[in-house]
């Protein structure tokens, strides 16, 4: 199968987009493998892994992806978003408020 770039650029960037939303729907971060895993299997071989992994790069520059401190247990970088954080101070001064 040969991919034309501008079509597996596009399947990168919603296979990426597609997984950053499921990766956060329960938890607040996500490992970088399971995101990976989560746009390789949205795009269905219409974009290979190295279109998903500079979309993913590209995303952490923007910082659409916030790398965090690694946690005890994972063996790869862990991400959150801006909208996670943002929720996660809301929800903290809430509890301050009582």
């Amino acid at each position: 199968m040969d991919l034309k770039p501008e079509h597996a650029g596009v399947a990168a960037h919603e296979g990426v987009s597609y997984a950053r939303e499921r990766g956060m729907e329960r938890e607040a971060v996500a490992d970088e493998r399971m995101l990976m895993r989560g746009a390789l299997k949205h795009t269905m071989g219409e974009a290979r892994l190295p279109e998903i992994r500079a979309e993913f790069e590209r995303r952490v520059e923007r910082q659409e992806l916030i790398e965090v401190a690694l946690r005890p247990g994972l063996a790869g970088r862990a991400f959150t978003t801006g909208e996670m954080q943002n929720f996660e101070r809301e929800l903290i001064e809430r509890m301050k408020l009582g």
